[in-house]
């Protein structure tokens, strides 16, 4: 018997010396989505990490929509599986756009269960594709995807998109902890993608907060970013956009699809960070930190080692001005060490419609600009 206790003993501390071990068959569990939105999808998968491949061949989702989703056999040596997400639009949205948009496949190559008390693996990403044969290029199809994987047991899988519309009016929405002035920045982007700025003016905070609209400029159409500068004394400057793929590397959603897509037309949060000790410059990219927010309250302390914490996905901190980059996203050359703590929150939603439209105010890009819906 005292044998029989040993080898068991042995046996199950060499499995956990080992890792979490695979099942023989992977397998997906998908929760399909209501069919009654012909404009998106948005499929869930439970993931169950195997040794084998596995494989959802793509569907037709409401007509409009091919959707699939396959592994590769689990790579023993670096202990990896690729992840495969196709997708297609597949209905011609007006009357001069192709019939179809081009089918899309995305690999997420090098997926692992993380090491034993580290947290879960996570990966998110989002990207674009044109529909070609439109005149004005303006008919885009958007996909997101958002996996996460635990030391041991399922993993998760969104895999979502939709095809860009009418371009809506988004708005801001500050929230710091104490006093002080502030303003925001916003962001568009003429036909060769340079970026147009222009700054509200400077507000000194009131209790509860402000908020102002964003609106669809007549030229440059919906804002792609926008930056909230807060002094009390000392200055975090926060940056916010949505950062995808096209075909030419890196670029920003405009903050309409975004909202849309990736927030799900709800109003999201952003901590502030701050140290009254530094000129802290910040960048979120929403697409990372809404795929995987990390709950926080009101002066937390937050540390951050070259200028990222692995619990705020998709956060840099830097004490220089962040900058975006085809490659790299945002960046600051001189990453952030130490610690913050949070003041408060930056938001964004879309504008409540109807009454909400009536609010809109102009942020100068173009002169007095007027609200006009557009394709995009």
């Amino acid at each position: 018997m005292m044998r029989l206790r040993t080898v068991i003993l042995v046996t199950v501390m060499t499995l956990l010396a080992l890792g979490p071990v695979e099942i023989c068959c992977a397998q997906f569990d998908l929760v399909k989505p209501p069919v009654n939105d012909k404009d998106k999808f948005d499929y869930k998968w439970t993931w169950k990490f195997g040794t084998g491949t596995t494989a959802e061949p793509p569907e037709n989702y409401s007509g409009n929509w091919s959707v699939g989703l396959s592994t590769t056999v689990y790579n023993g040596t670096t202990k990896t599986k690729d992840l495969t997400f196709t997708g297609q639009h597949l209905t011609k949205v007006h009357d001069e756009d192709m019939d179809k948009g081009a089918p899309v496949k995305r690999m997420l190559s090098g997926v692992s269960r993380p090491k034993p008390g580290e947290d879960p693996i996570k990966r998110a990403g989002s990207w674009i594709v044109r529909h070609p044969l439109m005149k004005d290029g303006s008919h885009r199809d958007v996909y997101h995807y958002r996996v996460s994987l635990p030391y041991i047991g399922d993993g998760a899988i969104q895999f979502d998109g939709t095809h860009s519309g009418q371009s809506l009016p988004t708005r801001w929405s500050y929230h710091p902890d104490k006093d002080g002035k502030y303003r925001i920045l916003v962001t568009y982007q003429d036909q060769t993608k340079k970026d147009i700025t222009g700054w509200r003016d400077g507000l000194k905070d009131h209790p509860g907060g402000y908020f102002g609209n964003l609106v669809v400029d007549p030229v440059h159409g919906a804002p792609i970013e926008y930056k909230g500068d807060y002094d009390d004394p000392g200055t975090t400057s926060t940056t916010l956009g949505f950062i995808a793929e096209d075909d030419t590397g890196l670029t920003r959603l405009d903050l309409s699809t975004g909202s849309m897509l990736i927030a799900d037309s709800a109003e999201y949060f952003a901590p502030i960070f701050f140290n009254p000790a530094f000129n802290l410059y910040v960048g979120i990219d929403l697409v990372q930190w809404l795929s995987f927010p990390t709950s926080y309250n009101s002066f937390d302390q937050v540390d951050f080692v070259g200028g990222v914490n692995e619990l705020y996905s998709g956060v840099t901190v830097g004490t220089s001005p962040i900058l975006f980059d085809l490659a790299r996203g945002y960046y600051s050359d001189h990453p952030y060490t130490g610690t913050t703590q949070i003041y408060g929150r930056l938001d964004g939603s879309l504008v409540p419609e109807p009454g909400g439209i009536a609010l809109l105010a102009s942020v100068g890009i173009a002169g007095a600009a007027t609200l006009r819906r557009r394709r995009i």
